[in-house]
């Protein structure tokens, strides 16, 4: 290790210091435990991918920033914001690993900065990447604290296992996942009618353009949900016969930005979605070993059979089951999943079995349909074990939230303005 090395981490700690001294008291355990583990999934991330599968984005992704940033040495960085537009036109192709794959050129051209002042060492990289991006996780985490339960959100936000280890070192996810959950906290705040500041509203902004950018098919069905929960919270403040029927309404209006949303990105259109998913199925049973690939029992017509979508919203949820892992991996990953599947079978069987249910509150009722298209979608469209791991992130987290907040409030789907 060379001594300008050394004094990045020193100046790493430094700036952890300095971060802990701003975090309230009450908040200082759970905060340097949320870092500490963030910075252990970010070095295990590395060595899964240097050491176990000897290669893999996280690395590619690397090397690419690397050879952009020989680019911009010798070009000037003046056309470094190109990329971000979609537009990788001025790059020669020898610069370039993921030759037509602008969301993977996106990225890397943001890990740069990181790369250059990181002295162009992977680890110091992927440590103040994790460093950088857990401070928005955080911030959405003390603003949702003033409407749900700390508790809840701890689990399901900062320290649910498969969450932290894909949101941390150099992934796409450790960008895409603080920009989710800062769509959700920032919605919560409008719906609840919460100041909101013009910051806040240009962070939106280009957040929403990051996720899209990197993570389209979370964006996709995210920013829909949220908006109609949004508009339909301003418009169900009025008097009239809108008032009567809230949750139909709001499915209608669902309905129609999701319509719109489909003439956003060519593989969203109506037309072709379904053509694009039974695509990506397929390549996915193409590349994968028996043991990871998710048989769905579909037909490369695109027909499906009748178990077909009950069958990928389980397997979205809660497989590899434990008997289904092949490797130390899997079977971690397994474990988790049986954690959440006992989870959800407890807190449905206690919602049936209550003489007067609470019943759904609209945010509730929005979240799980919004778990269930999720899980199901990905299924089918990412159906390899391995690769829907990853992706679940952008729906399971949710869904842990809603469990918690259920026992929370003794059997209620519903928040409040205040925690009890």
């Amino acid at each position: 290790m060379t001594l300008a090395e050394i004094s990045h981490i020193l100046v790493l700690c430094l700036v952890l210091w300095l971060l802990l001294s701003k975090v309230v008291h009450r908040d200082a355990m759970v905060f340097r435990l949320f870092i500490l583990v963030k910075f252990l999934a970010a070095i295990l991330l590395g060595f899964l991918y240097l050491d176990h599968y000897k290669g893999g984005d996280t690395i590619q992704y690397f090397e690419q920033s690397l050879k952009l940033l020989e680019f911009y040495d010798s070009n000037g960085f003046h056309s470094w914001w190109r990329p971000f537009i979609g537009d990788s036109s001025f790059l020669p192709t020898d610069h370039l690993l993921f030759y037509k794959q602008p969301r993977a050129i996106y990225f890397s051209n943001l890990l740069v900065p990181f790369t250059a002042l990181c002295l162009k060492n992977y680890w110091l990289t992927a440590l103040w990447l994790t460093l950088f991006t857990a401070i928005p996780i955080w911030w959405c985490f003390r603003q949702l604290s003033s409407y749900f339960h700390a508790s809840s959100l701890i689990l399901a936000i900062l320290f649910w296992p498969s969450l932290v280890f894909w949101s941390s070192g150099i992934t796409k996810e450790v960008v895409a996942m603080p920009m989710f959950f800062y769509l959700i906290t920032l919605s919560i705040m409008l719906i609840k009618k919460s100041k909101v500041e013009w910051g806040h509203w240009l962070c939106l902004i280009v957040g929403s353009w990051m996720l899209w950018s990197l993570k389209y098919y979370y964006a996709a069905l995210l920013i829909p949900f949220l908006l109609s929960l949004v508009i339909h919270s301003y418009i169900h403040s009025f008097k009239g016969p809108i008032k009567s029927n809230p949750k139909i309404t709001w499915v209608i209006m669902l309905g129609i930005i999701l319509s719109i949303a489909t003439l956003v990105h060519p593989n969203l259109n109506i037309d072709r979605m379904w053509g694009v998913i039974i695509r990506n199925h397929f390549e996915f049973k193409a590349i994968s070993s028996e043991n990871a690939f998710i048989e769905l029992f579909i037909q490369t017509d695109g027909s499906i059979h009748f178990t077909t979508l009950p069958w990928a919203m389980i397997s979205g949820l809660y497989r590899p089951f434990i008997w289904e892992g092949w490797n130390t991996i899997s079977i971690v990953y397994a474990v988790e999943n049986l954690a959440l599947l006992l989870a959800s079978i407890i807190t449905l069987v206690s919602f049936f079995r209550q003489k007067e249910r609470a019943g759904f509150s609209l945010p509730a009722l929005a979240a799980i349909l919004f778990i269930i298209v999720s899980a199901v979608l990905l299924a089918i469209s990412a159906a390899n074990f391995g690769t829907l791991s990853r992706y679940a992130i952008g729906y399971k987290p949710i869904l842990v939230w809603l469990i918690m907040e259920y026992w929370q409030y003794n059997g209620a789907f519903k928040y409040s303005d205040n925690k009890p």
